[in-house]
Formats: C-alpha cells, sequence, structure tokens
C-alpha cells in the first residue's frame, strides 16, 4: 500500500493517507512510474536531484497522457458528431419509409376503393343484361304465343274463306239455275 504524506503546516501533525483510498487513478500512475525503482528514463541528459527529476518526468508523462486522454477525446466527439449524422440520417430514411408506407396504404385503399366500385358496377351490368335477356325472353314467348295464335286465327279465318267461297259458290250456281235453267248453266262450264 502506497501512503502518501500531505505537507504539515508549522505546529499540526502530519495527515497520513493512502494514495489508493483517495484517487486510485493517481495510486496507478504512482505505482506505474514512482514505485518502480529505475523505471524513469533520464530526463534530457541532466542530473537533477532524484524527487525533482521524477516530478519532472511525472509531469511530463502526465502531460503526454492528457494530451493523449484531450486526442482521445476529440476522437470520441468525432465519433460521437459522425453517430448522430448518422443516426440523422436513419430518423429521416425511417420518416421517407413512414411516408411511403402511409401513401402506400392509402394508394391501396383507393384501389380498393375503386375495385369494389368496379364489382358493384359490373354486379350492376350483369343485373341489367339478365333483367334484358328475362324481358327478351318473355317477349319472345309472347311473340310466339301470338303468332301461334295468329296462325291459328289466320288458319281459321281460310277455312272460312274457303266455306264462305265454297257457300257462295253453291248459292251463285243455285241461283243461276234458278234463272237459266239446270240444262244451260251445265253447258257454259
Amino acid at each position: 500500500m502506497l501512503v502518501y504524506t500531505s505537507p504539515v503546516p508549522a505546529g499540526s501533525r502530519p495527515q497520513t493517507r493512502s494514495i489508493e483510498s483517495r484517487d486510485p487513478r493517481r495510486a496507478r500512475i504512482w505505482r506505474t512510474f514512482v514505485a518502480i525503482p529505475g523505471s524513469l528514463p533520464a530526463f534530457e541528459g541532466q542530473s537533477l536531484e532524484p524527487g525533482v527529476r521524477r516530478r519532472e518526468l511525472l509531469r511530463r508523462r502526465l502531460e503526454e497522457r492528457e494530451q493523449d486522454i484531450v486526442e482521445r477525446e476529440a476522437a470520441i466527439r468525432d465519433l460521437e458528431n459522425a453517430s448522430d449524422s448518422q443516426d440523422k440520417r436513419l430518423e429521416r430514411r425511417e420518416k421517407r419509409v413512414a411516408e411511403s408506407e402511409t401513401a402506400l396504404r392509402t394508394r391501396l385503399e383507393e384501389l380498393d376503393e375503386r375495385e369494389a366500385d368496379a364489382e358493384l358496377r359490373e354486379a350492376g351490368a350483369e343485373v341489367d343484361v339478365e333483367l334484358r335477356l328475362d324481358n327478351v325472353e318473355r317477349r319472345e314467348e309472347k311473340l310466339e304465343a301470338l303468332e301461334k295464335r295468329l296462325a291459328t286465327k289466320e288458319a281459321e279465318l281460310a277455312s272460312y274463306v274457303a266455306q264462305a267461297q265454297t257457300s257462295l259458290q253453291s248459292r251463285e250456281s243455285d241461283r243461276w239455275k234458278k234463272v237459266l235453267g239446270p240444262d244451260e248453266v251445265g253447258a257454259d262450264r
């Protein structure tokens, strides 16, 4: 365990605390650079007092690490900005997709309505055609019945006319027989 002793003001007791309990990160740095003898490189060929050299090397290492942290934070910010940009693009794309889906749903509903209207018109047309066919069939049946009746009436009329003519001819011949006599009527014919 590493122990840190804070500077003691005149007339007070020194306070000893564990560096690990105060700041574990600093304790790791302390162990890495200070606690391992010979781990610190020479300070540009200068011979300084060992405590000053260590402090200077630690300060330099800390500055390098701080610079590294600043660079990493900048890289993280760049990544966050890129991620935010990507998120915005995805949101815009999702919005366009949602709008497209809404437009497609609306279009499908319109097409379904048109299809239903077309089916209704087609069904109406079929009913109309069937009604007209039924009407035509009824008229044809009536026409056939009327033609049969007409044919019957014509036959009756022809029969009547034939009877009437036969009757007229017989009456006429009877008259001529009466007027001319029976002998002369047969000679004319």
